[in-house]
Parts: structure tokens; sequence; C-alpha cells
């Protein structure tokens, strides 16, 4: 009787934890599906615009006021767990067609491929895609209080729970492995089936596998979207990194890399490499240590090899830079960085060059123009500091930015008078 007894408790304790499991479940996704599909919308919408950092504070504040205008419209809907459900499907199904017009941007302002766009486009283009997405998630902030009856404490905390698990499993498990485009169709995936778990309803059931399909769809065409980007250029190969998407442009035998829809370097470009590497290493005659952050793939590592007795550190963000380039260039190009005379640094050139103990006798920035907060950081003043301590004292520092050949435009004129 006693053993019964206690067998009956374990069963009641048991129910009343599904009970409340089943409760508190919804605002845990709510908070998972915001913040993954937040940090997954950021990326997307800096690559339209060429990797600026400034873009993240637009599109956060435009997130931060739909958001709140949802939450404050939220008591207008009448609460039923009809509409309570069906919102959840609307926010996933909702999700990749934000992405679908972030790809849209470029022919709606009429750009041409990698062409930076302005400040307007950008704040247009934040206030429109977050309205979709932010208005419907302010107001299932207040749909989950209504569905808790009020606790909006137990809302906050597992809304802050779940977000904090899906800021978690984009970081480190989707973002390495997966584009922006296929990690929110398995984000959108998971977050349906759980929301048909735990709102079993009849009449929404077609919902389920609709969301599926569609969101199968959505990760078959992200290739052909980014395809349709580049026309009239030919799009090679395209690969997501944690440092933004790089993308291989071919035309004829010529290929172009871009980090974010920004140029990072063409090959062959001889002489581009030639001006890189010549220009710097013809002021230093003998031997010494040569420093080459970024743009080694250009051909900058075979014209330095031209000068014997050169010992080269070179400097490579992105490990995902090399992979994918090295699909495309000659064999002989490849085999370059296996040199004894070169050694591949995979890390951030600001930091490599603060730390290490060599002193150079030339050191090459072979970095795109400072147009992001993240290449600015190799344009200032303390960065020069930092050269200056770790060069010869004869030595050289070499790097470029745009010019012209005969007239500086004012708006040129403007951007280097900005150069340390």
């Amino acid at each position: 009787m006693i053993h019964s007894r206690v067998k009956r408790n374990q069963g009641m304790k048991k129910s009343i934890f599904h009970h409340q499991i089943h409760f508190l479940l919804p605002s845990f996704i709510l908070g998972f599906m915001a913040l993954s599909f937040q940090v997954l919308i950021l990326r997307e919408f800096s690559v339209q615009f060429a990797g600026s950092e400034i873009t993240f504070g637009i599109m956060l504040g435009a997130w931060l006021f739909w958001t709140g205008i949802g939450s404050l419209s939220g008591s207008l809907f009448k609460f039923s767990m009809t509409k309570f459900s069906g919102l959840y499907y609307l926010v996933i199904l909702v999700f990749p067609l934000c992405f679908i017009g972030l790809r849209m941007i470029r022919f709606i302002f009429k750009e041409r491929p990698g062409e930076l766009m302005g400040l307007f486009p950008m704040l247009i283009s934040a206030l429109f895609i977050s309205l979709f997405m932010c208005f419907p998630l302010g107001v299932l902030f207040v749909f989950n209080t209504n569905f808790l009856s009020g606790k909006v404490s137990k809302v906050y905390l597992f809304e802050s729970i779940g977000a904090a698990s899906g800021g978690i499993i984009v970081y480190f498990f989707l973002v390495p492995h997966l584009s922006n485009w296929k990690a929110a169709s398995l984000i959108g995936m998971v977050c349906a089936a759980v929301i048909y778990l735990v709102f079993p309803n009849k009449k929404q059931a077609l919902f389920l596998p609709v969301a599926v399909l569609a969101l199968a769809a959505f990760w078959i065409l992200d290739l052909p979207m980014q395809e349709l980007y580049w026309k009239p250029f030919s799009l090679a190969a395209s690969q997501d990194s944690p440092y933004g998407k790089l993308q291989i442009v071919k035309i004829q035998e010529q290929i172009t890399l871009y980090n974010n829809h920004s140029k990072g370097y063409t090959y062959p470009d001889l002489s581009s490499a030639e001006e890189a590497v010549h220009f710097a290493m013809l002021q230093k005659s003998g031997t010494g240590n040569v420093l080459l952050i970024g743009g080694g793939l250009s051909g900058s590592l075979s014209q330095l090899l031209k000068y014997p007795d050169t010992n080269i550190d070179y400097v490579e963000l992105d490990p995902e830079v090399i992979r994918i380039s090295s699909r495309f260039l000659p064999e002989f190009e490849n085999h370059i960085r296996n040199h004894p005379r070169i050694s591949v640094h995979y890390e951030d050139g600001r930091v490599f060059i603060s730390k290490t103990k060599k002193t150079y006798h030339v050191i090459i920035l072979n970095l795109p123009p400072p147009e992001t907060a993240q290449l600015n950081r190799f344009y200032t003043q303390e960065f020069f500091q930092i050269v200056k301590k770790k060069l010869h004292p004869e030595g050289v520092f070499s790097f470029q930015v745009p010019s012209a050949e005969n007239y500086i435009s004012p708006q040129l004129q403007d951007f280097l008078s900005f150069l340390y």
C-alpha cells in the first residue's frame, strides 16, 4: 500500500513536471527563434553591405523598434490557442522570405553586383525586412504572457534561456559548418517540429509539412539566388565562414575573390602583385625577414620568392580564403605556400604583429581599402606605431589605398584625408 502510494506520488510529480514544461516551452522557443533568427539575419544583412559594421547597429535598432511596436500592439489582438500557434508558424515561414528580400536589395535599388551601397538603402532595407519578422515576435511575447496567466517574469526567464541556447547553437555548431541560408532552414524546421508537438492542433496539421517543404526549398535555393545576384558574371564557388561570405567570381580565365561582396583579390593580376611587392622590396637591399599581411594568393608570394634568402611570414585571417581559392589557383601557386622560406599563419594581422618577437626588414600590408571597422584598424596611428616597433631601423612599411592618375574627386579626397 505504501509502495503504491509512493509510485502514485512519483507519477503525479512527473505529470506536474511535464505540464510545466508544456506551458514554459513556448517562451523558450520564442527566445530561441528570436536570437537565432537575429544572428543569421544580421550576418546576411552585413553581406549585402560589404560587411560594414554599421549594419549591425541599424538592423538592431530596427529590430528593437518593430519588436516594441509588436509588444504594444499585442493587447489589441484577442488571444486564442489557434492564433498563438499560428503566429509561430507565420514567423517560421516569414523568416526565409526575409533572406530572399535581402538578396533582392541590389535589384530594388538598381545597383551593380559587388558595388558598395549607401546609407539610404541600408536604412530602408533594415526597416522593411525587420518589420515582417519583429512585429509578430513582439505580439508573441504578449501572447506568451497571456498563455502563462500574466506571469511576465517566467516569460522573461525562459525566453532568455531559449535565446542563450539559440545563440550557442548557431555560433558554435551551425555557423562554422553551414551557410546562413542552410542554417536558417535547419533552425526553422526544428522550431516548426517543436511547435507542432507543443500545439497538436488538427486544424493546423498541414502547417508542419508546408513549413518543412518551404524550408527545404529555401535550402536548395541558396546557390541559385547567389548566382542570380552576380549576373551577368559567373559565380564559380561560394563558402560561408565565421568571418563572412566568400565567393569566387570567374570571368574567362580570371578569378576574383569577394568577401561579403567586397573585392579581396584578383588572379591573375600580375601588375597589382608586382606593385604590391616590388615597390617595397626594391627599397631594401640584402636579405631579411618579410611580413605579408593578406593578399598572398594574388601572386604576391610568387613575387616575394624572387628575392633570395628572404624569410616570409604570410598572415591570413580566414583559413577558408585559402581553401576556397586553392580550387581555382594553378598548381604552382598552391605549392608555393609549402615553400621552406614561407610560413603561413592563420591569425588576425594586428594580433600577430603585436605579439611576434621578430623584427622585419619589410612589412607589406596587402589588404583591401579601409571600408569597414575591421579593416580600419590597419590604417590608424596606433597600428603604425606597432609596425614601427617591429621594423628594422632601416626597414620599409608598405600599404596601398585607392588613388587616381590625374584628378582626385572630392569623395576620394575626403576618404584619403581620414587615413593617418
